[in-house]
């Protein structure tokens, strides 16, 4: 399911025989008596996992499609292929292959801050709007098929090379195609010590809904920018 403007998060339940193996210790292989509860602990394990350099997952949980029979092994198979993905996804959202994926199809949206450098691109940045006014993003497109991203609005003031004031407008926001919703929670701002590096930290929830599974996935986008010639750019500037 693909949403215009819309960001993500998730939800699970099942019992079965080689299924989600893993996410089990070799010393504790799935098999017929695995219960639906230790399933869903086994899933949200696996997504909690996921850490890139600018998207962290935490507290995932898991619900699984009523409609089904999941000690069907066809069933068993299609879910854990569907979970698959889902990590896959996730790890490979913010990955410079994601960003030159989408380059190549022509759908990064243009113009934008800092869009390609070589055959990729970074995967967040800051847009100056004018009159002190920024914008933050992070990647979080659909991989091949378009662009998308969490956003935080913000006014700031660079002097003598610092930043010297920082005020948030607003909520982080979702733009483009995403396949799944956000909700947003807060957003946290620190810097260096020198006040020459900023961290922005966007929290909220990606909540989505496929065939088998669903939930909510408590989600952290950072996007990281410094000064620069008197503006705050992307960290890799």
């Amino acid at each position: 399911m693909i949403k215009m403007r819309m960001g993500f998060i998730l939800k699970i339940v099942v019992p079965a025989a080689a299924l989600f193996t893993f996410a089990f210790s070799a010393s504790k292989p799935v098999n017929a008596a695995t219960t639906s509860q230790e399933i869903q602990e086994a899933v949200k394990q696996k997504l909690d996992s996921v850490t890139t350099p600018n998207l962290k997952i935490s507290g995932a949980t898991v619900d699984l499609n009523a409609n089904y029979d999941f000690s069907d092994l066809t069933v068993q198979q299609e879910l854990n292929s569907e979970v698959s993905a889902l990590v896959e996804k996730l790890e490979t959202m913010n990955s410079q292959k994601v960003f030159s994926d989408n380059v190549n199809q022509g759908t990064l949206p243009q113009p934008q801050k800092n869009p390609v450098i070589g055959n990729s691109a970074s995967t967040m940045s800051f847009s100056y709007n004018g009159s002190n006014n920024y914008t933050a993003y992070v990647w979080s497109g659909v991989p091949g098929i378009g662009w998308g991203h969490i956003n935080q609005d913000f006014t700031a003031t660079v002097s003598g090379g610092k930043i010297s004031s920082l005020t948030k407008r607003g909520s982080s926001y979702p733009s483009g195609i995403t396949w799944a919703q956000w909700t947003a929670n807060y957003t946290d701002v620190s810097f260096n010590s020198s006040k020459t590096t900023v961290n922005i930290s966007m929290h909220g929830t990606l909540n989505y809904t496929l065939k088998l599974l669903g939930g909510n996935l408590p989600a952290t986008f950072l996007a990281q920018g410094k000064v620069k010639s008197g503006r705050i750019v992307d960290i890799t500037d």
